[in-house]
Parts: structure tokens; sequence; C-alpha cells
């Protein structure tokens, strides 16, 4: 047989097959298949999920993996989805939280500032139990602290509540006991097979257990056992039962089965307090007190805090506007100051900038000296190293020493001799300041009280009075004047000129007028003037601008001259 005639053969068996199946893989590459899926899908899966829980098992792992991918490539994106749903959570719950603080607080201060509480001390104090056991004792008339729900058949854990005032051992442990006590019950005692154990009491604890086909719940109640606890148990197993009757035939020891039972399990957590319904309606007036008083407390502890915050904070900047202080760092506290700062030796002293916080805060200052430009420091600077005269006034303009008003040689020379010595200052103007000698002056008022005075003598005498009151002041100049013109380095020399009137001849006129000149320096020297400083002339051979205002006149006058320097 001939390929041909295998390729007829062939397409006569599988033709229609073969064009089909090409049909087929045609439509699954096609945009119109997916469509078409995409139309069944929802309705797929819906059914699927009805019948068990394998679509939940195989997109689980799925939706994990976008979840997780989702926080790593952007979380801001999931936590914005997240937010209208979390806020309010966050809110119901801090809510409920502060709530019950609140509610615990004010039984706590209720309980420990009443009569009883002393009492309830004395009772912990005698029966060895803890403060706290005896309050939950005295207040509780009753509470459901921990709900155990285990299988039957295996004494497995399938869930556990626990309260939030309560304490646990290991629940698996606990468990375990219910079976063994259970069947060392039917091993130890007769039983016809259909009595179980439903009932442990532990002092104060009261264990109710009841029983269902697969599962059995055990809760344990602190104080009296409430008259529809068995109720409650008895339709939670029943709605158990009834959902998971499938998870309970087949409990492989995996508790993940039956979460969404957790909150039907914790609704048989209780708790009721004697006199739950008055205390309901009661004020809780201690709570309130309690927390004006702590309010008040925290707001005065606030506002003194802002109060010393804002003077020390007046206190800095009043330190960095002196000048020649420079704050380098400075930190501050409820209870001290602490600043770092370059201090010039002319600037204020910093202590006397926080004298007046003193009593409110302690007070830190590092001073580290330096040397500042500041003009107001220069002037500072100018007046210590100068030291000017009440006269006299320092100003700093630019960087120079200005001086102005009036002041004496002396200082003078010692100023030009000083004034570099000032750091930065770089000028010294000196044009504005009238200069005075107090020393010169001195002199020339006594010159002037000398050459006022003159001796009047009658016609023809030389004779002159020398006890009279007016010579011993003229006396008393005259040496004064020698001995400030010695000091000042320019010697007084007195010319005593003797005058006559114009009724004589000029030699008895010379005569005459020589007689009065050395009559009169005899007296002076007599009376303590040295000699060497006194020169007798007559007038007519004493040449002075002087001796011509005196005209015709009978007198004689005492006329200064002062040496130049050595």
């Amino acid at each position: 047989m001939t390929d041909k005639d295998l390729e007829r053969v062939k397409a006569i068996l599988v033709g229609d097959i073969q064009a089909a199946v090409n049909s087929l893989s045609q439509n699954f590459e096609s945009e119109e298949f997916s469509t078409r899926v995409a139309d069944v899908v929802a309705e797929a899966l819906q059914k699927r999920a009805e019948k068990d829980d394998k679509v939940s098992d195989v997109l689980a792992p799925t939706i994990d993996h976008a979840i997780s991918s989702s926080i790593d490539q952007d979380p801001k994106k999931l936590a914005e989805s997240l937010y209208p749903i979390m806020g309010p959570a966050i809110r119901k719950s801090i809510s409920e939280t502060l709530q019950q603080m609140l509610e615990n607080f004010n039984q706590l201060l209720e309980e420990s500032l009443s009569p009883k509480s002393l009492r309830w001390r004395f009772d912990a104090w005698r029966t060895g139990r803890s403060y706290s056991e005896l309050v939950m004792l005295n207040t509780l008339e009753y509470q459901i602290e921990q709900v155990f729900l285990i299988h039957r058949e295996t004494s497995l854990l399938i869930q556990h509540q626990l309260s939030d005032l309560a304490d646990a051992k290991d629940p698996d442990m606990v468990s375990g006991m219910f079976s063994a006590i259970q069947d060392f019950i039917e091993d130890s005692f007769a039983t016809d097979g259909t009595n179980e154990l439903n009932t442990l009491r532990l002092g104060d604890l009261t264990v109710v257990i009841q029983r269902g086909p697969s599962a059995v719940v055990a809760a344990v109640v602190r104080g009296r056992v409430p008259e529809n606890l068995r109720t409650d148990i008895i339709q939670l197993l029943e709605s158990l039962h009834s959902r998971k009757r499938a998870q309970l035939h087949n409990y492989s020891g995996d508790p993940d089965d039956f979460l969404d039972i957790e909150p039907d399990v914790r609704r048989l957590l209780q708790t009721e307090k004697k006199q739950a319904k008055e205390e309901k309606r009661k004020i809780p007036w201690l709570a309130l007190v309690a927390i004006a008083i702590l309010s008040c407390g925290y707001g005065y502890w606030y506002w003194l805090g802002e109060t010393i915050a804002t003077e020390q904070q007046r206190l800095l900047a009043k330190l960095e506007s002196e000048p020649g202080l420079v704050v380098m760092k400075s930190s501050l506290s409820r209870s001290q100051f602490s600043a770092t700062l370059l201090s010039d030796p002319d600037a204020i002293d910093p202590g006397q900038v926080t004298n007046d916080a003193a009593g409110e805060f302690s007070i830190s200052l590092d001073r580290i000296p330096y040397l500042s430009l500041d003009p107001e420091i220069i002037q500072r600077r100018a007046i210590r190293v100068l030291q000017p005269e009440n006269s006299t006034a320092i100003e700093i303009v630019g960087r120079s020493v200005h001086l102005s008003g009036i002041a004496t040689v002396d200082w003078m020379a010692r100023a030009d001799n000083l004034w570099p010595g000032i750091t930065g200052a770089d000028g010294y103007v000196t044009s504005s300041v009238q200069i005075v000698d107090p020393a010169l002056d001195e002199i020339n008022q006594l010159i002037n009280q000398i050459e006022s005075f003159y001796f009047e003598f009658a016609k023809g005498e030389s004779d002159i009075d020398a006890t009279q009151q007016a010579f011993s002041a003229l006396t008393q100049d005259i040496r004064t004047l020698i001995s400030r013109s010695i000091a000042y380095g320019r010697p007084a020399f007195i010319d005593v000129v003797g005058f006559t009137d114009a009724t004589g001849t000029d030699r008895i006129n010379r005569i005459i007028g020589t007689e009065r000149a050395n009559r009169v320096t005899q007296e002076l020297i007599e009376n303590g003037v040295p000699g060497q400083h006194l020169r007798a002339h007559n007038s007519q051979d004493y040449e002075s601008s002087t001796v011509s205002d005196i005209g015709d006149r009978r007198e004689t006058r005492l006329l200064v001259n002062l040496s130049g320097p050595d």
C-alpha cells in the first residue's frame, strides 16, 4: 500500500475528528473564547463554593501573595484603602478602652476609700490572699472567666476564650484533664453509663460542663452560677453541631476550621457585679474629682514650665543684645538655663543680666574671653584706658576715638601717649578739644592781683607802712607766684618801678623814683620774698607800655615778667 493510500484511509477514519480538534484549538486561542469564559467564571465559583471550601483553600495563597506584593510595592495605597475601615474601628476600640478604664478607676477609688476596704485588707492579711482577689470576691455577683470548647471523641481543644481579668494555665492541658476526670469517675464509681460529670466546684470557682454529640463546653464561673448559663451553652452546642457537623465528625485537630464561631463562644464570657443596676446609674464622682485634680495639677505644671521657658528665652535675648557678649550655645530646661558665651573684659557682667531670675531656676554661664570690636565696647575700652576728666567727652566714630569738650594740658599729653593702646581704635581726633592749663591760669591770676597793687607816697617822700594788711597779702601773693612759676618752668621776675610827678627836675625825680622802688623792694625782701626775683627801677629808666599808662602819679607799681621755659 502506498503512502497516498494511507493518507486516504487516515482521512476516512479521523478526518472529522481532526477537524473538530483543530476548530476547538483555534477557539481556545481566540479572544472570543476568553470572553465567553469570563461571563461564567463568577457563576462557576459560586456553585463550587456552595459545594465545599476548596475554592477558598485554592484562592487563599494567591490572595495572600497579592496582598503581600501590594504592600511591598506601595504600602501607602493599601493603607489608604483600609483607612475608612480602620479609622472607625480604632476609634471605637479606644473609646471602649477608655470607658472601661474609667469604670475600673472609679471602682478602685470607691473601694479603696471606703470603710469596707479596711476590712478587706485585714481579711487579705489574715487569710494570706491578695487584696485584689478579695475585692473581686466581694464585688462580683459572678464572672465567667474561661470557656473551653473540646472535641468529645479525641478530647482535643477546639476553642478557648479567656476573660480580660482572668489568669489561666495551659488550656490544652486543662481540656485533657476534663476528660481524664470523667473517665476516672466512670471507672471508680458504679454508673449506668448515662450519668456524666456536669459540675465541678473548686473553692469559689465552679466548672459547668455540658456535652453534645461531638463537642463538650466547659465554662469556669467565679461566684454564683447564673441561671441561664447552661441554656446558653446548650444553644451554642446546637448551633455548632448544625453549622459544623462535617468538621466535628472529621476533626483532625486543626482549630482554624472553627474560627468563625469564636464570637459565639466569647459571648459566654459574662460579668455581673453586685447591685450592678444601681451602680450603672451612679455618676463616677470620685473618678471625676481625681481627673479634675490631675488636670489642674498638669495645667499648673504646664503653665509653670511655659512661664520659665518664656523667662529663659527673654534672658537669652537680653544676653544676645548686650554689646561684647556673644552667645555660642545655650540649653533650656525647666530647672536650669545654661549658656556658653564670648565675653569682652569691658562688657557688662552677664551675671547682672540674669540676676533677676536667680530665684526661679539655676543659671550656669561659661565665659570665654575675647576682644570685641563693637563701637560701644571700644568706647568703654577708651574710657578705661584714657580715664578722661569730667569736662572731656569720648566718642567712637567708625573706629576712631574723637575727643571733645575741655581738657587740661597734662591729660592731653597723657592721652596722646595712651590712645594707641586702645584695642580696636585706628584713629585719634582732638580737633574739638579746648585745651586749658590750670597752672598757667593760676599764675596769670596772681600776676593780675600783684600788678593791680600800688603804693602811694607823699610829695618828695619814699617811706611806706609795711605793717598794713594789704602789704602782707601782696607779699604772700608774690611768694606764691614765684613758687608756682618755678614749678611751671617759667620763673617769675618782678620789676618794682617807682614813679614821681612832674614838679621836680628830672635828676631829682629819678633819685626819688629810685629810692621809692628800692624802699618797696627792701620791705618785700624783709617779708620773705627772694631778692633774686626782685628788680628796682625808676620810671624814667624803665621802658614799658604799662608805664605810659600811669601818668603823673606819686606811687610804686610791681610789674611781673615770666621767663621762657628752661
